[in-house]
């Protein structure tokens, strides 16, 4: 009897998990000192995972150990990413579909010194934000109004930007989409054997 009860239990535990929704919480900031990227990872509204990434070293530190490029080999590497691209696009769209963004805000301010410049860049911005926010919206179910602003400074001569953003998933879903993904991959793969 009491094992019949603790199966009962593990089984309560497993559909609670698998039903669960998992919030991540992304927040971004890059001014010219620092670079620096924040993720917080909650179940239940409840912390379980913070890191914070100083982004700025690690660019630091890629660019001091990296090769000089060869040339000879550039258009076979840039055939391998577009394949990978090619692949990794589908995965992304399975499993994307599940996801939901719950807040998105990205400010940015800046300026080039010169008012007529600071024109022209401040409307490239709006129109990368307006892709990209385009983009996730298509990609992803939109379940807030993204915050987004641009403020040009006209007379001065920098750039910030700041990206809070939380993303939410169902544990469930998100296993049953990449079983789906890894089951089409495995499809593929035995087409071209």
């Amino acid at each position: 009897m009491i094992w019949i009860l603790i199966f009962l239990c593990f089984v309560i535990l497993i559909a609670a998990a698998l039903y669960s929704r998992i919030y991540v919480t992304f927040n971004y900031s890059y001014t010219r000192e620092k670079h620096i990227l924040s993720v917080t990872i909650a179940i239940y509204k409840l912390k379980v995972f913070r890191k914070q990434i100083n982004l700025s070293e690690e660019l630091n530190d890629s660019l001091n150990n990296k090769q000089q490029p060869d040339f000879g080999s550039f258009q076979e590497k840039l055939k391998s990413i577009f394949q990978q691209l090619k692949s990794l696009n589908d995965a992304a769209n399975q499993v994307l579909g599940y996801l939901q963004i719950q807040q998105l805000n990205w400010h940015t301010n800046g300026g080039t010194g010169d008012a007529a410049s600071t024109g022209i860049a401040s409307g490239g911005v709006w129109m990368i934000k307006g892709i990209i926010t385009g983009v996730l919206a298509e990609k992803m179910m939109m379940k807030c109004k993204p915050g987004l602003t641009v403020q040009p400074h006209f007379q001065l001569l920098f750039f910030q930007t700041k990206i809070d953003c939380i993303v939410s998933f169902r544990l469930g879903q998100t296993i049953y989409a990449l079983f789906k993904v890894m089951r089409k991959n495995n499809l593929k793969e035995k087409a071209y054997i």
